[in-house]
C-alpha cells in the first residue's frame, strides 16, 4: 500500500446523490446513529436534501470524497441557525457545527475521522469566520467522540434535546485546538 498523503475533498450534494445518500443511511454502521434523525421514508429524507440543495434550509450537505471516491456525508450549519440546538446548548456565541458519517465500513477506523473532521472545520470557519466549533455525538458513539478528540475537541458537557435518546455529548474546539491536532502548528 502506497504510503502517500490520501486526498480528503467535500463536494455539494445534488438530487443525483439522493437515492445513494438514502442507501447510505441504511447501512449496520451508520443506521444506529442517523435512523433515530431521519425522516422515516426516502421520499421525506429527499425532501430534507433537496432544501439544503436549494439553500432554504440552514444545513449544507457534502459528500466526503477521498482521493476522489465517495466515501461519506458531511452536513454543515451554523449553531446560531438552529434554535433548539442554540437554546439546548447554551454556547453564548456561535459556533459551526456538523453531522456525519464514513459510509463505507472497511474505511472505520483507518484514522481518517480525525483528519475529516478536522479539514472540514477549518473549511468552515474560513467560510463564516467564525474561530469556534461544535460537534455533538450521542454520548454512546464511542468511537465518533475518539475521533473527534483526536481532531482537537474537547468535552463540554451532555445535553439532551427534546427528542433525544441518551443524551449528546457536547464537544468543542477553536481553529489553534484543530490546527494543533493536525500538525499544523508548533
Amino acid at each position: 500500500m502506497s504510503s502517500r498523503p490520501r486526498d480528503i475533498d467535500f463536494r455539494p450534494i445534488g438530487p443525483q446523490h439522493f437515492h445513494m445518500l438514502w442507501e447510505w443511511t441504511r447501512r449496520p454502521h451508520v443506521e444506529p446513529w442517523w435512523a433515530h434523525w431521519m425522516p422515516a421514508t426516502e421520499v421525506e429524507a429527499t425532501k430534507e436534501w433537496q432544501a439544503q440543495v436549494d439553500g432554504t434550509s440552514p444545513e449544507r450537505g457534502f459528500l466526503i470524497t477521498l482521493d476522489g471516491a465517495e466515501i461519506g456525508y458531511i452536513q454543515s450549519y451554523r449553531l446560531n441557525d438552529e434554535a433548539e440546538m442554540r437554546e439546548t446548548i447554551a454556547l453564548g456565541e456561535d459556533a459551526v457545527a456538523a453531522d456525519l458519517y464514513i459510509a463505507d465500513p472497511d474505511l472505520i477506523g483507518q484514522g481518517l475521522g480525525p483528519a475529516i473532521v478536522g479539514r472540514f472545520y477549518l473549511r468552515m470557519m474560513d467560510e463564516t469566520g467564525l474561530e469556534v466549533g461544535i460537534i455533538d455525538p450521542e454520548v454512546n458513539n464511542h468511537s465518533a467522540i475518539r475521533a473527534y478528540e483526536k481532531a482537537g475537541f474537547t468535552a463540554l458537557r451532555v445535553v439532551h434535546y427534546p427528542d433525544s435518546r441518551e443524551g449528546d455529548y457536547i464537544m468543542k474546539a477553536t481553529r489553534a485546538d484543530i490546527e494543533r491536532a493536525l500538525g499544523l502548528t508548533l
